[in-house]
């Protein structure tokens, strides 16, 4: 009994065709369904919105007769223009009546219509009866009086009509509509206030637009995102550019939502209401989708299996007289593969054939390799004739340089050896990849690619085949064009290779990597600079921690280019100078002997230059320190006279800072430190001291005397400072020092 990899690929391959049909067949049902229950939803709407309208034209046919009935009426218009107050209240007696006479026709569906002018002494008569303006719209309308008043103002400047929704929570309530016509000369406004539930049956939670041509009048509902999506809808509306005349019964999709227009005859008013898009039902998806999709599951499982095993029968045919050959037991399952039955008869035949190919190969290598070398060496070889079959086109170019390193006592030359003939195997299955051994721990690979970064991609993926206890460096140069540069690029990646120490992280060095690395690539901050001097200048060992700092961050977290490095250190030879400068003094003044600067210039490369400049600066603070402390004494008596001398005298910080010839800030830091205050404290320590005195010598003196007398200028402050020393006022202080006299 036997059975062959080939039956499962073909089992494979008719089940994922039965798979693919299947889900053809559930995709087509899916679409049919989906478009049965849209077809149904949508007539669902269409059934609400015609519900909806039967009402809506109902109602502003009923408003729209009542308003034409209203303007025609010569009663109103007598009542208008009463020219006695007798008369216009018999005439607004009528125009009651005439009102109530309409509520009596329209009690089906309310609304409530009321007349009134622009003078404003004219009432408002509706069906209630007759109110003044302020009292109507504050008792039967729910507008504001602020509303209300931009009603009038535009009425006295505009004619026609003014539509006004208003909102009870987020959700449209009533609509007001006025209407003054333009050819009426006694400025009669008429009011229609028009319940949302005589207008629409829609439930609260549907949203709809009422509007008239490209102007919206009223939402459905007036919350931020209610409105948002109204007014996206509307613009939807606009850019369809539907035709007034054709809204009836017009609808279409916007995103996931369902538009349904309508428009009324008696009316200039459009309708647009909104509803959410839905799809199938759990219920709808198990029923029409998941079963069919079992029974189809089942179908093709069993035709798949009737064709494989007659698709089979032929190479079932050959493998049972194979299998019969070798083994007589039909009872043991074997599990073959049926092409390598066939291959196997064709591998005696083939392996001779291989041999000589093999040798062919082993010649052409030592050819090709002869061609690459004399390639990137830059002699023409062209045109010799053995190398016709490894002549390479005129395309772009670039050259990999790969060198191998000793860094294990287990890394042998035989380990370099394997891992070039990895590269050397690799590169022959690529066309676009020729490798070329340099010498013993030395090997290239001329890629050609018009992309440098693909050319990159291809050094990573090579170097994933070497062996990972092995250390290397990958030189890669810019790309050329032509044959005659493949030479350039050669001594190019040289170049990038003696760059390799000062990029012990990186595999890949790249042209652009290494030589766009110049002088400016350092970390040396002007900001910096200037905080290590300060630091210097004050003899602060912070100076040295921020020295360190920087070196760690020049030689540790970067690799600098021998450019950068000399760079950096003529920066850090910069900085002595500055200080010396800033602290106008020289080195002999400050140390007792000569800092041969020039030759740490020229110097700047030795190994201990950076210890050298540390060592300096050393000695810098040392002397600064030594400088200072004995310096401490006299200046803090300098300042301290100061003040003595002046106090009496409105001195500030500024003018004992100018005495000094240094700055304010300067010397506000240097007297805190000196002694252990700031200037305003103890100058006004001083200045109570030296008014107790005086107060001691004389407990009659006036308060304003002495204020002026120890330097304050307001006796307020004088007093208030005072206390805050003593602990009481000067007035207590001599009362304490008389009681204490004649005790």
């Amino acid at each position: 009994m036997s059975t062959g990899k080939y039956r499962k690929k073909l089992s494979k391959v008719f089940s994922f065709i039965g798979i693919l049909f299947m889900l053809c067949i559930v995709i087509g049902v899916f679409i049919t369904i989906s478009t049965s229950v849209e077809n149904r939803y949508q007539n669902t709407l269409k059934q609400s919105v015609f519900s909806n309208n039967m009402l809506t034209e109902v109602t502003l046919s009923t408003v729209s007769s009542t308003l034409t009935s209203l303007t025609q009426d010569t009663d109103i218009k007598l009542w208008a223009n009463s020219s006695s107050r007798s008369q216009y209240y018999y005439n607004a007696i009528i125009v009651k009546k005439k009102l109530d006479l309409l509520g009596v026709h329209r009690t089906s569906i309310p609304f409530f219509p009321a007349i009134t002018t622009s003078k404003e002494d004219y009432f408002v008569i509706s069906t209630t009866g007759s109110h003044s303006k302020k009292q109507y719209f504050q008792d039967e309308t729910s507008l504001s009086a602020e509303q209300v008043n931009e009603i009038f103002d535009y009425f006295k400047k505009e004619s026609g009509d003014l539509i006004i929704p208003y909102y009870k929570g987020k959700q449209l309530e009533e609509i007001y509509y006025f209407y003054q016509p333009s050819y009426s000369a006694n400025n009669i406004i008429y009011i229609l206030k028009i319940p949302r539930s005589s207008l629409l049956s829609a439930t609260d939670s549907q949203k709809f637009i009422i509007y008239e041509e490209n102007n919206i009048l009223a939402y459905s509902h007036n919350d931020e995102k209610a409105v948002t999506l109204l007014d996206k809808m509307f613009d939807k509306i606009l850019e369809r550019k539907i035709s007034w005349n054709d809204i009836v019964n017009d609808s279409f999709r916007v995103q996931n939502k369902d538009l349904f227009l309508s428009s009324f005859t008696r009316s200039d008013w459009k309708i647009a209401y909104v509803y959410d898009h839905i799809g199938l039902s759990p219920q709808q998806l198990l029923v029409h989708i998941l079963l069919p999709s079992i029974a189809i599951c089942l179908f093709v499982f069993v035709s798949s299996r009737v064709i494989v095993n007659w698709l089979y029968s032929p190479m079932k045919s050959v493998m049972d007289e194979v299998i019969d050959s070798e083994n007589k037991d039909t009872s043991v399952k074997v599990i073959l593969d049926e092409f390598e039955l066939l291959k196997q008869n064709a591998t005696t035949a083939k392996q001779l054939a291989e041999d000589l190919h093999q040798l062919i190969n082993q010649n052409n290598s030592l050819i090709s390799q002869k061609f690459y070398r004399d390639l990137i060496y830059g002699v023409n070889t062209v045109r010799n004739e053995i190398f016709k079959d490894f002549v390479l086109d005129d395309n772009s170019y670039c050259v990999a340089l790969i060198e191998f390193s000793y860094m294990e006592e287990s890394f042998l030359e035989d380990d370099i050896f394997f891992s070039k003939n990895i590269i050397f195997t690799h590169c022959q299955s690529k066309e676009y990849l020729n490798s070329v051994n340099i010498d013993q721990n030395t090997c290239a690979i001329i890629i050609r690619s018009n992309n440098i970064e693909e050319a990159k991609n291809i050094m990573l993926a090579i170097s994933n085949t070497i062996p990972e206890n092995q250390v290397y460096k990958i030189a890669l140069s810019n790309l050329c064009t032509g044959l005659k540069n493949i030479k350039h690029c050669y001594q190019e990646a040289l170049r990038i290779l003696e760059y390799k120490y000062l990029y012990l992280s990186t595999e890949i060095l790249t042209a652009q990597q290494v030589f766009m690395k110049v002088s400016t690539d350092y970390y040396y901050p002007i900001v910096t600079e200037n905080r290590i001097i300060q630091s210097m200048i004050q003899g602060n060992e912070t100076s040295l921690e921020m020295f360190d700092q920087l070196v760690r961050e020049n030689f540790r977290n970067r690799d600098l280019a021998p450019d950068s490095l000399r760079n950096f250190i003529f920066s850090l030879l910069s900085t002595l100078n500055r200080f010396f400068q800033e602290l106008k003094t020289s080195p002999e003044e400050l140390l007792g002997h000569r800092i041969m600067l020039d030759d740490l210039y020229v110097n700047w490369n030795q190994p201990n230059i950076i210890s050298n400049i540390r060592l300096i600066i050393t000695e810098i603070l040392e002397a600064v320190a030594i400088k200072s402390s004995s310096a401490d004494s006299s200046l803090l008596a300098e300042m301290q006279n100061y003040i003595y001398t002046h106090y009496s005298t409105d001195i500030m910080l500024n003018d004992m800072a100018d005495e000094l010839g240094i700055s304010a800030k300067y010397c506000s830091n240097l007297f805190k430190k000196l002694s252990d205050d700031n200037f305003k404290n103890f100058l006004n320590k001083y200045r109570i001291e030296r008014a107790k005195e005086i107060i001691m010598n004389d407990p009659n003196v006036k308060v304003t005397d002495l204020c002026t007398m120890v330097g304050f200028n307001s006796s307020n402050t004088f007093i208030r400072v005072f206390s805050k020393y003593t602990g009481t006022t000067p007035k207590t202080f001599a009362n304490q020092l008389h009681d204490a006299k004649y005790l």
